[in-house]
């Protein structure tokens, strides 16, 4: 069957694999759920040519994070990756909106940190902020993408600090939670 999606357009071919996709994923969700571990799920940028953006609202997620099964409803955890970039906004409000999803910052440590830590930090409780570098294959990047994450994280909290909505002790508290500390919480680390 997958041999002969490869002569397909994208859009039959996810047609044709979005039955499958969605039993998977189904099946998938119930063993994170059965172990009380998070899903991570891709909702950022996607990569084109292969993918379809429009189907990557972060919104689309509601139904994962309210996941219903025989009349009943449970709470997975839920992490949207690369922060639902671009529509930033969207992810960071389903995480303020609903207490198992989370937000992760991978791709956001890359463009416009400083204004997307506040744009997020206005929105998402700081216990659900995830720090995540999105860097791949060099050293460097690792490196490059913590040391850029402390210096706009440390910028964004001392604007809250100086506008008196955190004080400095709390602001501390809040960069070790958003660094490492909520991500040993939601993965049990």
């Amino acid at each position: 069957m997958f041999g002969r999606l490869s002569g397909m357009g994208r859009e039959e071919a996810a047609q044709v694999t979005k039955d499958l996709c969605r039993y998977t994923f189904t099946l998938a969700l119930e063993e994170c759920l059965k172990r009380d571990m998070p899903m991570q799920i891709h909702a950022g940028d996607g990569e084109p040519p292969g993918v379809i953006l429009r189907n990557q609202d972060p919104f689309f997620l509601e139904e994962v994070v309210r996941f219903d099964r025989d009349g009943m409803m449970r709470m997975p955890k839920i992490i949207p990756l690369h922060a639902g970039y671009p529509s930033v906004e969207k992810a960071a409000w389903l995480s303020h909106v609903y207490p198992n999803c989370y937000f992760e910052l991978s791709i956001i440590v890359h463009q416009n940190l400083y204004q997307r830590s506040m744009q997020v930090m206005e929105a998402v409780p700081l216990s659900k902020i995830l720090y995540a570098s999105d860097a791949f294959h060099l050293p460097e990047l690792y490196w490059l993408s913590g040391r850029w994450a402390k210096r706009y994280l440390t910028k964004a909290l001392t604007d809250f600090v100086v506008g008196g909505s955190l004080s400095f002790e709390e602001a501390i508290k809040a960069a070790r939670m958003i660094l490492y500390k909520n991500n040993r919480s939601v993965y049990s680390l």
